[in-house]
């Protein structure tokens, strides 16, 4: 991708707004440690299952996130994630691993490690990451792949994958992180 898209810096966006958890325009370790606790208290989560929860989370900010921090002052911006993104998919290398925290993901929305995400899974995350939950079935029968009422990993991270990759505006992954914002 030399020049990405409105549509796909959109959804670029969307995703970052998402995880924005605080709403201050900025991403950082916080507000995954606010979605974190969204997500245990939403699901209901013991102590041992609040932690891997937490230590998923912080995991991709770590390992993800922070690497578009490109001055290095602990948030990351709109443009440096857009930027990031950029990179990542135009370079053959970095695109193939675009999925990578989406197991990460997959593994805080089942919040009974029943290994499938249910369409309550699923509203609960929309909860989570501050969306209506009552939008979350269109996105969730969108990406249920083989129509069978749940997600696998593999449906969840091939729509991920999708999201990211994209340019498609009749792709029905468009909505993974909820309706694009404007």
């Amino acid at each position: 991708m030399t020049e990405p898209s409105d549509f796909w810096v959109r959804k670029m966006m969307t995703h970052f707004t998402r995880l924005d958890a605080n709403g201050d325009g900025v991403v950082t370790e916080k507000d995954f440690d606010a979605i974190a606790d969204r997500f245990i208290e939403v699901g209901g989560l013991d102590n041992q299952g609040a932690e891997v929860l937490r230590s998923n989370l912080n995991a991709i900010w770590r390992n993800y996130w922070n690497a578009a921090d490109t001055n290095r002052d602990g948030q990351v911006t709109p443009n440096e994630f857009v930027t990031s993104m950029t990179h990542v998919v135009s370079s053959p290398e970095l695109r193939e691993k675009v999925g990578g925290p989406l197991p990460l993901f997959f593994k805080a929305i089942d919040a009974n490690s029943d290994g499938v995400i249910s369409a309550t899974d699923y509203e609960n995350f929309f909860k989570c990451i501050g969306i209506d939950p009552s939008l979350a079935a269109r996105s969730f029968s969108a990406i249920d792949s083989n129509g069978d009422g749940v997600l696998s990993e593999d449906e969840f991270v091939a729509a991920g994958e999708e999201f990211f990759l994209s340019e498609d505006v009749n792709a029905p992954t468009q909505n993974y992180w909820g309706p694009l914002v404007d």
